[in-house]
């Protein structure tokens, strides 16, 4: 009898045994295989020198304390199919629950039911997300920039006062900018206009009183959830690390693994929770708008708005059919989908206009959203492959298709605008169908993945790096221990750490566009004071001279206002005092247009 033989008989004698002794196995389950090999080697029905046995320099991995098959014998032994795991719960804790929580806590614009589809885009194109807030704030600044440009400093002008001025037309410019969607400096012509057409009855400097005060006001309409969003940021952390400390989130049902790799996966919602948080939105979907549209009134006297100027329809197109252009247009409340409003979705990356030094350029824009998605990928990917048995199995694998098909999703986005195959209403309604294609797919694969989609003996053997030396270790806990001293704690904080890197280099990259919106309290309420409080009894008539605009205090003239009789120590004149800081009788632009 030769030893092919030999082992021939073996086999079938496993085979005999499993039928008697148990129901028939159709599906892996690691624990269940150890303890049917187990069995069969102390009842003398399987051989230690079986084939079933991987073989390390030879020697068959037959110890009772380190079983190792060959994924045939694991296969024949243990079944070919896949199984669910025991502990579903504890697995889907891990990464599920903070998951959902960040993305419950990402800033979305209100729109409306239709703002959830932005979760989809989120889902399943989070770099053209990222790179889509990170161009959005490119925007602002850049109208802060072409505000400085096109605003010059007063011979005797104070520069606070002088920053605070560009500051403000600099707010006006980016909500314009909202309003429009157009991506290029169109803002710039609108305010010019709106300053040409101002009522002959309003100075220059009162123009920009009105100005301040809707800057104040845009910037004071707008929600900052960023503290709430750390909570939650907080909280993934804390469900990241119990996943492996014990002294944390107390003794596991399993030892850590795989769960790890897929919470590190979604790590990249960190700095696309936290940035789209530091920019904040609008309370309401109107509310620039109106803001907008009672500016110009008071500016111009009209007492109907222009609903050409902001609220205009917005025109798509596309050339889907044989090449020919299709066009239409869509009411301004609908197409704030896709113009502007949404900041996790502007398809415009090159924008039209340069604002000065400061700027960035889409490449790098691109390269800072793309990091967050390639850092989470590759360290989850790593600590997947130290999880036992070490190389790449069908789980790290599922991540790596996972990454490409992010980057396939952000490079259609890309190039269907950017060849001009579909624009406005088109391209956003191509791209949600485009983003759920790949979104749904992606979230079904993880969640099936931590169930025990992948729990099989082909899937542990890491058959895709050591294919004919793949093998599957049936009592990993103590591998698995070692890796939660040792490896797993430095792949997490450099994971972590690197995210909050990530999230710095974004927040200064953006730190003068989002300066706009984001006045710290103080701030707003000396703007607001400036505005309201000493400037509340101002009038408008006909040729009205600087003393008019003035407050009007009962005791107390024009002349003793403007410093001709100042009595000393009275509340008006510091009243007067700080008005006449933040405000300057000086004309507010000095662009060379024609002032009524």
């Amino acid at each position: 009898m030769t030893l092919t033989q030999g082992i021939s008989r073996y086999t079938l004698l496993v085979y005999l045994t499993l039928s008697i002794t148990t129901t028939t196995v159709l599906a892996f389950q690691k624990a269940q295989c150890n303890q049917i090999v187990t069995d069969l080697l102390n009842n003398g029905s399987l051989s230690t020198d079986d084939s079933i046995f991987y073989r390390s320099n030879g020697l068959p991995m037959s110890n009772l304390d380190n079983l190792i098959l060959t994924v045939p014998g694991c296969v024949d032994t243990c079944g070919a199919g896949s199984s669910f795991y025991v502990d579903i719960g504890p697995r889907l804790s891990t990464w599920l629950i903070p998951i959902l929580l960040l993305i419950g806590n990402a800033h979305f614009a209100r729109l409306g039911r239709e703002k959830y589809l932005m979760i989809l885009h989120i889902l399943g194109d989070p770099i053209d997300s990222m790179w889509s807030l990170l161009t959005k704030a490119e925007l602002w600044s850049r109208c802060y920039s072409l505000a400085r440009t096109y605003m010059h400093q007063h011979a005797h002008e104070d520069p606070e006062h002088y920053e605070r001025r560009i500051l403000d037309v600099a707010t006006v410019y980016a909500a314009i900018e909202d309003l429009l969607g157009s991506g290029t400096d169109q803002f710039r012509l609108h305010f010019e206009q709106i300053l040409r057409e101002k009522r002959p009855d309003m100075t220059t400097e009162h123009f920009y009183h009105l100005t301040k005060e809707v800057a104040n006001e845009l910037s004071d309409s707008r929600s900052n959830e960023l503290r709430r969003a750390g909570l939650a940021v907080l909280s993934y952390l804390y469900h990241v690390i119990a996943a492996f400390v014990e002294a944390v989130g107390g003794k596991s049902s399993s030892p850590p693994g795989g769960r790890i790799g897929t919470a590190l996966l979604l790590s990249f919602l960190i700095p696309l929770v936290l940035v789209s948080n530091a920019m904040g939105g609008y309370t309401s979907r109107r509310t620039c708008l109106r803001i907008m549209e009672r500016y110009v009134k008071t500016v111009t006297g009209n007492s109907v708005e222009d609903l050409r100027r902001f609220s205009a329809a917005k025109p798509s197109r596309h050339f889907f059919a044989a090449g020919r252009e299709t066009s239409s247009t869509t009411d301004f409340y609908s197409a704030q989908l896709w113009t502007g409003t949404v900041t996790c979705y502007t398809p415009r990356k090159s924008l039209g206009f340069v604002g000065g030094k400061r700027d960035n350029s889409p490449a790098l824009l691109l390269l800072a959203a793309l990091l967050p998605v390639f850092v989470a990928t590759v360290i989850s990917i790593t600590e997947i492959c130290l999880t036992p048995t070490t190389g790449l199995g069908c789980r790290s694998v599922m991540l790596l298709v996972i990454f490409l098909l992010w980057v396939t999703s952000a490079f259609i986005t890309w190039v269907t605008w950017r060849t001009g195959l579909a624009t406005g209403r088109y391209h956003y309604m191509l791209t949600t169908a485009k983003d759920a294609v790949v979104a749904v797919p992606i979230v079904v694969l993880i969640f099936l993945s931590s169930c025990g989609l992948f729990n099989s003996c082909y899937c542990w053997s890491a058959v895709f790096s050591r294919r004919g030396d793949a093998h599957v270790i049936l009592d990993d806990s103590d591998e698995r221990r070692y890796n939660a001293e040792t490896y797993y704690p430095g792949l997490v904080t450099s994971c972590l750490g690197a995210q909050f890197l990530i999230v710095l280099w974004m927040l200064r990259l953006i730190r003068h566009g989002s300066t706009l919106f984001r006045r710290d309290e103080q701030q707003k309420q000396q703007d607001w004071l400036a505005t309201h409080a000493h400037r509340r009894h101002l009038t408008f008539s006909p040729g009205a001279s600087p003393e008019a605009l003035m407050p009007r205090t009962p005791g107390y003239s024009p002349e003793v206002l403007l410093g001709k009789s100042k009595p000393l120590g009275s509340p008006e004149l510091a009243a007067l005092e700080l008005d006449s800081r933040i405000s300057s009788s000086e004309p507010l632009l000095r662009m060379g247009m024609v002032h009524h």
